[in-house]
C-alpha cells in the first residue's frame, strides 16, 4: 500500500506538469513547430564549421595511458641526433615506412637470381617515384630515413654481396645473421616462410622490403606523409619488365586511409535509412479510414529525428567538438530509436478517442499526462547512458557519446515541441472530420452508398473521426496486442518462457567467460581493401615481434661495477619473461666493455670510462641515440638498452607481457622503465575491460536513480535491473558467438545498450503500475494491450533504422549492426514476454494504482453505421458545413 501511495504521489505531481504543458502545445502548435524549425535549423547551420579527426591512435587508444606518457618522456630524452642517425629500433613512435612483401608468382624460392633481380627492379621503380606538393617534385631520397647519407630500406641489405656471397656457399645462418660483432640481424623480420637446415639458410618464400621515412620534425612528418599518400596510388600500378612477382604492400597510414574512405562510403547509406524509415512509419500508421489515416504524422516524427541529427551535428561543429569516423553510425542509431517516441505518443493519443473531455487541447493534456512520462523516461535513460560514455578515456568512445546523446536529446525536444504540435494539427483536422490528402469534410461510407458512389470511392473518400483506438490503428499495431494477450499468460506458455530464457542465460554466461577483448587494427578496413591483402600475407608468413627500450633516467657513474652488475641483471630478468627473446639484446654498455683494448678498460675513472664511450661511438653509430651527456660532455644523464620479443599473436598475450615487463622493471634498484611505441597498442587491452566495467557500472547506477525517482515502486525497480543485468549478459555472451571482441568500438555499443534496454522494460513497468485488474493477470494482460504495440514497433523501427549497415563493408558500422541486433532483440524479448510473465506471478496486486486515479473511459461500442459523431468526444462540437 505505501508503495503504490509513493508512486500515485510522483505519477500525480508529474502527470499534471506535463498535462499543463500538453495544453499549452495544444493551444498554440505552430508556436511550437516554428520554433523547433528555427532552432534546430539555426544550430544545424554550424555544420559548416565542422572538423574531424582521423588518427587511429589518437581515437582507438586510451588517452593519458602510461605508453603515451612514456612516449613522451623517449620522445624528450632520445629525440636528438636521430635525423642523420636513422635506426628504426631508436624511434619512439611506430616507423613511418612503406611495406612491400614481395613473392614469386609460380612459389619460387625468392633468393634465386631472377627474383632478386626483380626485386632490385622494384627498389629502383619506387626510389624513382615522383611526388608532387606545394609545387615542388622529390623522391623518395628526399625524404627518407638517413644513415650517414644513405637511405635506409630494411632489406635491402639481403641484396647485397656480403650477404648473397654467404647464401650462395650455403653458410648464411638462419634466423640470426651476425654482421659484424656487435650487429645481429634476425631474418624472419625480412625473409617470410624460411626453410634451413641445421641454422642453415636455405631459401624463403617472400621477401620484405621496407622504405623507411625521416620523421624528426614537423616538416619532414609532412613530407613523409605526402610520400606515402603518393605511393599508395602508384603500387597498384607498378609494373615489373620480368613479371614474375606479385606484392603486397602498406604504409604506416593505410589504415587511416581506408577507415575513412569506408566509413564515408557507408555514411551515404543513410539516405537510404531515411527513405526506409519514411516508408515504414506511415505504414505502420496508416491505420483507419481516410480522415483518420496518420501518414502525415508518421512523417512529421521522420522530420523531427532529422531536425535533431541536424541541430546535434552543428552544435558541436560550433563549440568545436571534432567528428570522427564511429560518429557516421550516430544518424543510423538516431532515426531508428527517435521514431520510438513517436510511437508511444501516438499509442497514448488514441487512448484519448473514448475520453469524455471534447476539447482537443484537454485531451492533448491528457496524452501528455500518460505518455509524457514514459517518452521522458526513455529519453533520459538514453541521454544519461551516452552522458557516462562521454567520460570514457577513448576519444573515439568520448565523442560518439557526445554526439549521440545530444542527438537523443534534440530529439526529445523535437518531438514535445515539432511533433507534438503537429500532433494537434492532425487532431484538428481529424475533429473537423477532414480528408487526410485533401482536407475536404467527408461523408461517411454509408452516406456515399446512399448516393450511388462506387466501392473504389467509398473507400478512399469517405471517413469519420475514430471512436475508439482500433479505429485509428494499423495491423502493425493491432496485431502484437492480439497475439500476446491472447496466448503469453496461458500456464503452458509461461512454463515454456521460463525455460527458454534460462537456456538463453545459460549460453550467454558461457559466452561472457569466453569473450576476447581488443581491437585488431586490421578489421577496421574493408575485406577487399589492399590492407587486408597484405594482413593476411604478413599473418601467414612472418612473426609479430619488436624491440623493447630499457631507458635508464638518473645521472650514474657506469664505470662502477655495481651499477654495471644491476644493469646487467636488469636485462637478464627481462629476457626470462616468456615471449621474450634469451639470446637477443642489444646493448651500448655490453658492446662496449665487450671491445677490449681499443676502447674499454675495467679500471677506467669515471672521466676516462667517458672519454672511451666516446672513441667508441665514433666507429659503433647505432648506439649515438641511446646515450645522452651532459653538456659538458664528461657525463652520462641518461641512456637505453633493448630486449626483443618473440611472435606475440593474441592480444591478451600482448598485454600480458607489456605488464611483465613493467613489473620487472619497477622492482629493480635502478631507476628504469621500459617502453615500446607497440605499448600504445597493447594499452587496450589492460584498459578496455576495467573501463567498460567502470562505463557500464555507471550507467546502470545512473539508470537505477532515474527509475527510482520517476517510478518509486520497490519491485518494480528490482525487475527493471535484473531485466537489464539479463540483457546486458546477454549481448556480452552473443558477441562471442557473432565473433566480436571486447574493444573501444563495442564498449560503444555496450553503453547505449544499457540506456536502450531500460526503455522497454520501463515501458511495460509504468504500463503495469497505471493499469487496474481484479488479479496480477488480469492486471498483466491491460498492461500488454497498452505496451506491446509501441515496444514491437519501436523495435522494428529501430532495427529498420540500421538496416543498410548490414551490407557494410566497414568493422565500425558492421560490429555496429551486429550488438544493436543484439540490443533490440534482447531487449524486445525480455519485455515483451519474460517481464510480463513474471509480472503475472508475483507483479502487486493491489488494485490502487494511479489507473484509478484516471479520467474513467466510457465502454460504449461504437455502431459500425455510426458517422463516428455519436461519440460523447464530439457531441458538443460542431462540424463546418462546406469548404
Amino acid at each position: 500500500m505505501g508503495c503504490s501511495v509513493l508512486y500515485e504521489a510522483v505519477e500525480n505531481r508529474l502527470g499534471s506538469v506535463f498535462e499543463s504543458y500538453g495544453k499549452l502545445v495544444g493551444r498554440y502548435p505552430v508556436a511550437f513547430i516554428i520554433s523547433a524549425l528555427v532552432i534546430c535549423g539555426g544550430l544545424g547551420a554550424g555544420i559548416l564549421l565542422m572538423e574531424s579527426e582521423n588518427d587511429l591512435e589518437t581515437l582507438y587508444l586510451p588517452e593519458n595511458s602510461q605508453a603515451a606518457l612514456d612516449q613522451d618522456r623517449v620522445s624528450d630524452i632520445f629525440s636528438k641526433g636521430i635525423q642523420n642517425n636513422y635506426w628504426s629500433h631508436t624511434l619512439a613512435n611506430v616507423p613511418y615506412n612503406a611495406d612491400v612483401l614481395i613473392r614469386a608468382k609460380n612459389g619460387k624460392n625468392v633468393l634465386s637470381e631472377d627474383i632478386l633481380e626483380e626485386i632490385g627492379h622494384i627498389i629502383s621503380k619506387i626510389r624513382n617515384f615522383n611526388v608532387t606538393k606545394d609545387n615542388t617534385n622529390f623522391t623518395y631520397s628526399d625524404v627518407c630515413g638517413k644513415q650517414v647519407r644513405t637511405c635506409v630500406i630494411d632489406g635491402e641489405m639481403l641484396l647485397e654481396k656480403k650477404f648473397l656471397n654467404r647464401y650462395r656457399k650455403n653458410k648464411m645462418t638462419f634466423p640470426d645473421w651476425q654482421v659484424t660483432e656487435h650487429r645481429v640481424i634476425d631474418l624472419n623480420r625480412f625473409l617470410g616462410k624460411a626453410d634451413a637446415i641445421n641454422g642453415t639458410l636455405q631459401s624463403a618464400k617472400m621477401f620484405r622490403l621496407l622504405f623507411e621515412l625521416a620523421q624528426s620534425n614537423a616538416t619532414e612528418t609532412e613530407r613523409s606523409r605526402a610520400w606515402e599518400i603518393g605511393i599508395m596510388n602508384y603500387l597498384p600500378e607498378l609494373q615489373t619488365s620480368l613479371n614474375l612477382t606479385e606484392f603486397a604492400y602498406s604504409t604506416s597510414q593505410s589504415l587511416n586511409v581506408e577507415l575513412n574512405r569506408n566509413t564515408k562510403k557507408d555514411i551515404r547509406n543513410f539516405s537510404y535509412s531515411f527513405t526506409l524509415m519514411l516508408i515504414y512509419a506511415t505504414f505502420t500508421s496508416s491505420g483507419g479510414n481516410c480522415v483518420a489515416n496518420r501518414g502525415h504524422l508518421a512523417r512529421a516524427a521522420v522530420v523531427a529525428v532529422g531536425l535533431s541529427i541536424l541541430a546535434s551535428f552543428g552544435t558541436l561543429s560550433l563549440i568545436g567538438l571534432k567528428f570522427v569516423n564511429i560518429v557516421g553510425v550516430m544518424p543510423f542509431l538516431v532515426i531508428g530509436v527517435g521514431v520510438d517516441y513517436s510511437f508511444i505518443m501516438m499509442s497514448g493519443w488514441a487512448e484519448t478517442y473514448i475520453c469524455k473531455k471534447n476539447s482537443i487541447e484537454e485531451r492533448i493534456g491528457l496524452m501528455f499526462r500518460s505518455s509524457g512520462i514514459s517518452v521522458t523516461i526513455a529519453a533520459m535513460t538514453d541521454v544519461i547512458a551516452f552522458a557516462v560514455g562521454a567520460m570514457s578515456d577513448f576519444m573515439s568512445v568520448r565523442h560518439f557519446c557526445i554526439y549521440t546523446g545530444l542527438a537523443l536529446l534534440f530529439c526529445y525536444l523535437c518531438h514535445m515541441t515539432f511533433f507534438a504540435g503537429c500532433l494537434v494539427i492532425h487532431a484538428r483536422r481529424v475533429h473537423a472530420n477532414r480528408h487526410c490528402v485533401t482536407c475536404q469534410i467527408r461523408p461517411t461510407a454509408d452516406q456515399m452508398r446512399k448516393d450511388g458512389a462506387n466501392p473504389v470511392a467509398v473507400w478512399c473518400c469517405s471517413g469519420f473521426p475514430p471512436r475508439v483506438r482500433e479505429e485509428d490503428e494499423s495491423g502493425c499495431e493491432i496485431l502484437p496486442r492480439m497475439v500476446f494477450t491472447r496466448f503469453l499468460l496461458k500456464p503452458v506458455v509461461k512454463v515454456i518462457v521460463i525455460i527458454s530464457f534460462m537456456v538463453y542465460f545459460g549460453f550467454a554466461i558461457w559466452g561472457v567467460i569466453n569473450l576476447e577483448q581488443g581491437l585488431i587494427l586490421n578489421n577496421l578496413v574493408s575485406k577487399d581493401s589492399y590492407y587486408q591483402n597484405y594482413s593476411n600475407w604478413f599473418k601467414n608468413n612472418y612473426q609479430t615481434s619488436f624491440p623493447v627500450s630499457v631507458v635508464f633516467e638518473d645521472e650514474m657513474d657506469y664505470s662502477q661495477a655495481g651499477v654495471s652488475k644491476n644493469i646487467h641483471q636488469l636485462i637478464s630478468n627481462l629476457t626470462e619473461i616468456d615471449f621474450v627473446k634469451k639470446n637477443h639484446t642489444l646493448c651500448w654498455l655490453t658492446s662496449y666493455q665487450e671491445s677490449g683494448r681499443f676502447f674499454y678498460n675495467e679500471n677506467y675513472t669515471p672521466q676516462e670510462f667517458v672519454e672511451g664511450l666516446q672513441t667508441f661511438l665514433m666507429f659503433y653509430t647505432p648506439f649515438k641515440n641511446d646515450i645522452v651527456f651532459n653538456d659538458a660532455k664528461d657525463a652520462i644523464l641518461k641512456s637505453r638498452c633493448y630486449v626483443f620479443s618473440s611472435d606475440v599473436p593474441g592480444s591478451s598475450d600482448q598485454g600480458k607481457l607489456m605488464s611483465d615487463l613493467r613489473g620487472t622493471a619497477e622492482r629493480s634498484p635502478l631507476s628504469s622503465f621500459v617502453y615500446s611505441p607497440y605499448f600504445m597498442y597493447f594499452e587496450q587491452y589492460n584498459a578496455i575491460i576495467p573501463n567498460t566495467v567502470q562505463m557500464v557500472g555507471a550507467a546502470l547506477g545512473a539508470m537505477f536513480l532515474i527509475t527510482v525517482l520517476l517510478m518509486p515502486h520497490p519491485l518494480m525497480v528490482f525487475l527493471v535491473i535484473v531485466n537489464l543485468v539479463m540483457i546486458l549478459t546477454g549481448i556480452f555472451g552473443f558477441m562471442h558467438y557473432w565473433n566480436l571482441t571486447l574493444s573501444s568500438i563495442t564498449m560503444i555499443h555496450l553503453i547505449m545498450s544499457v540506456g536502450f534496454s531500460v526503455d522497454y522494460s520501463v515501458h511495460i513497468c509504468h504500463g503495469y503500475l497505471t493499469s487496474s485488474g481484479s488479479n496480477r493477470n488480469a492486471r498483466t494482460s491491460s498492461t500488454i494491450a497498452k505496451a506491446s504495440s509501441p515496444i514491437w514497433n519501436a523495435g522494428l523501427s529501430s532495427l529498420i533504422g540500421i538496416s543498410t549497415l548490414a551490407l557494410s563493408d566497414s568493422y565500425v558500422f558492421e560490429s555496429f549492426f551486429k550488438v544493436m541486433v543484439l540490443v533490440i532483440a534482447f531487449g524486445i524479448l525480455h519485455a515483451a514476454l519474460l517481464l510480463p510473465v513474471v509480472l503475472s506471478i508475483i507483479g502487486p496486486v493491489t488494485t490502487e494504482a494511479f489507473a484509478d486515479q484516471l479520467p474513467v473511459y466510457p465502454k460504449k461500442q461504437a455502431s459500425k453505421t455510426s458517422n463516428g459523431l455519436d461519440n460523447p468526444a464530439f457531441q458538443n462540437t460542431k462540424i463546418p458545413e462546406g469548404e
